[in-house]
Protein backbone atom coordinates (compact mmCIF):
# COMPACT_ATOMS: atom_id res chain seq x y z
CA UNK A 1 0.00 0.00 0.00
CA UNK A 2 1.18 3.49 -0.77
CA UNK A 3 1.29 5.51 2.46
CA UNK A 4 0.43 8.66 0.52
CA UNK A 5 -2.86 7.26 -0.77
CA UNK A 6 -3.87 4.94 2.08
CA UNK A 7 -6.26 6.91 4.29
CA UNK A 8 -6.10 4.34 7.09
CA UNK A 9 -2.50 5.31 7.87
CA UNK A 10 -1.93 8.49 9.86
CA UNK A 11 0.22 11.25 8.42
CA UNK A 12 3.91 11.06 9.23
CA UNK A 13 3.63 14.02 11.61
CA UNK A 14 0.94 12.29 13.70
CA UNK A 15 3.22 9.25 14.01
CA UNK A 16 6.11 11.51 15.07
CA UNK A 17 3.86 13.16 17.68
CA UNK A 18 2.83 9.78 19.11
CA UNK A 19 6.47 8.67 19.32
CA UNK A 20 7.37 11.93 21.05
CA UNK A 21 4.51 11.37 23.49
CA UNK A 22 5.68 7.82 24.15
CA UNK A 23 9.17 8.79 25.37
CA UNK A 24 8.07 10.87 28.40
CA UNK A 25 5.47 8.27 29.35
CA UNK A 26 8.10 5.53 29.19
CA UNK A 27 10.52 7.66 31.22
CA UNK A 28 7.77 8.29 33.78
CA UNK A 29 7.10 4.58 34.08
CA UNK A 30 10.81 3.87 34.63
CA UNK A 31 11.02 6.68 37.21
CA UNK A 32 7.96 5.36 39.02
CA UNK A 33 9.33 1.81 39.02
CA UNK A 34 12.67 2.98 40.40
CA UNK A 35 11.22 5.18 43.13
CA UNK A 36 8.38 2.93 44.25
CA UNK A 37 8.51 0.88 47.38
CA UNK A 38 8.52 -2.71 46.19
CA UNK A 39 7.37 -4.14 49.53
CA UNK A 40 4.24 -5.33 47.71
CA UNK A 41 5.53 -6.36 44.27
CA UNK A 42 2.25 -7.85 43.05
CA UNK A 43 0.36 -4.61 43.67
CA UNK A 44 3.13 -2.59 42.01
CA UNK A 45 3.20 -4.88 38.98
CA UNK A 46 -0.58 -4.65 38.70
CA UNK A 47 -0.50 -0.83 38.84
CA UNK A 48 2.36 -0.81 36.35
CA UNK A 49 0.50 -3.11 33.94
CA UNK A 50 -2.70 -1.04 34.15
CA UNK A 51 -0.79 2.19 33.56
CA UNK A 52 1.09 0.74 30.58
CA UNK A 53 -2.15 -0.55 29.06
CA UNK A 54 -3.90 2.77 29.62
CA UNK A 55 -1.06 4.83 28.14
CA UNK A 56 -0.76 2.41 25.22
CA UNK A 57 -4.48 2.70 24.54
CA UNK A 58 -4.35 6.53 24.64
CA UNK A 59 -1.34 6.68 22.31
CA UNK A 60 -2.88 4.15 19.91
CA UNK A 61 -6.17 6.03 19.91
CA UNK A 62 -4.45 9.34 19.18
CA UNK A 63 -2.55 7.70 16.33
CA UNK A 64 -5.83 6.31 14.95
CA UNK A 65 -7.37 9.79 14.91
CA UNK A 66 -9.44 9.87 18.10
CA UNK A 67 -10.01 13.61 18.51
CA UNK A 68 -11.36 13.57 22.12
CA UNK A 69 -8.19 11.81 23.30
CA UNK A 70 -6.09 14.42 21.52
CA UNK A 71 -7.89 17.05 23.60
CA UNK A 72 -7.54 14.93 26.74
CA UNK A 73 -3.78 15.02 26.19
CA UNK A 74 -3.93 18.83 25.96
CA UNK A 75 -5.83 19.01 29.26
CA UNK A 76 -3.51 16.58 31.08
CA UNK A 77 -0.40 18.32 29.72
CA UNK A 78 -1.74 21.71 30.84
CA UNK A 79 -2.64 20.48 34.31
CA UNK A 80 0.82 18.96 34.73
CA UNK A 81 2.63 22.12 33.68
CA UNK A 82 0.47 24.37 35.86
CA UNK A 83 0.85 22.08 38.86
CA UNK A 84 4.64 21.83 38.50
CA UNK A 85 4.94 25.57 37.97
CA UNK A 86 2.88 26.54 41.00
CA UNK A 87 3.84 23.70 43.33
CA UNK A 88 7.54 22.94 42.86
CA UNK A 89 7.74 21.76 46.47
CA UNK A 90 5.86 18.59 45.47
CA UNK A 91 9.12 17.22 44.03
CA UNK A 92 10.90 14.95 46.49
CA UNK A 93 14.33 14.80 44.87
CA UNK A 94 16.39 17.69 43.55
CA UNK A 95 16.62 16.14 40.06
CA UNK A 96 12.86 15.74 39.66
CA UNK A 97 12.11 19.28 38.41
CA UNK A 98 14.72 18.83 35.67
CA UNK A 99 13.24 15.44 34.80
CA UNK A 100 9.73 16.92 34.66
CA UNK A 101 10.72 19.86 32.46
CA UNK A 102 12.66 17.53 30.13
CA UNK A 103 9.49 15.47 29.74
CA UNK A 104 7.46 18.63 29.11
CA UNK A 105 9.95 19.86 26.51
CA UNK A 106 9.60 16.55 24.66
CA UNK A 107 5.81 16.65 24.85
CA UNK A 108 5.48 20.28 23.78
CA UNK A 109 6.50 19.66 20.13
CA UNK A 110 4.10 16.70 20.06
CA UNK A 111 1.33 18.99 21.25
CA UNK A 112 2.11 21.49 18.52
CA UNK A 113 2.37 18.76 15.86
CA UNK A 114 -1.03 17.36 16.82
CA UNK A 115 -2.62 20.69 15.91
CA UNK A 116 -0.80 21.45 12.65
CA UNK A 117 -3.06 21.62 9.57
CA UNK A 118 -2.02 18.16 8.34
CA UNK A 119 -2.83 16.63 11.72
CA UNK A 120 -6.11 18.55 11.97
CA UNK A 121 -7.16 17.13 8.60
CA UNK A 122 -6.38 13.62 9.87
CA UNK A 123 -8.46 14.04 13.02
CA UNK A 124 -11.36 15.73 11.22
CA UNK A 125 -11.36 13.09 8.46
CA UNK A 126 -11.51 10.33 11.06
CA UNK A 127 -14.36 12.13 12.86
CA UNK A 128 -16.26 12.70 9.59
CA UNK A 129 -15.85 9.02 8.67
CA UNK A 130 -17.31 7.94 12.03
CA UNK A 131 -20.21 10.36 11.64
CA UNK A 132 -21.03 9.07 8.15
CA UNK A 133 -20.98 5.47 9.43
CA UNK A 134 -23.37 6.44 12.26
CA UNK A 135 -25.73 8.19 9.81
CA UNK A 136 -25.66 5.20 7.45
CA UNK A 137 -26.46 2.80 10.30
CA UNK A 138 -29.43 4.92 11.41
CA UNK A 139 -30.92 4.90 7.90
Amino acid sequence: MNPHTDTSLPPFLVTVAVVLLGFPFAAGIVKWACLSSWSSPIANLLVLAIFILLVGWVLRSIRRGNNPLRWLFVVLFSIGVVEAWWQPQTFTYTWEPLFFWAQALIQLPALVILFLPESNRWFSRRRDAKNSIAVTEQS
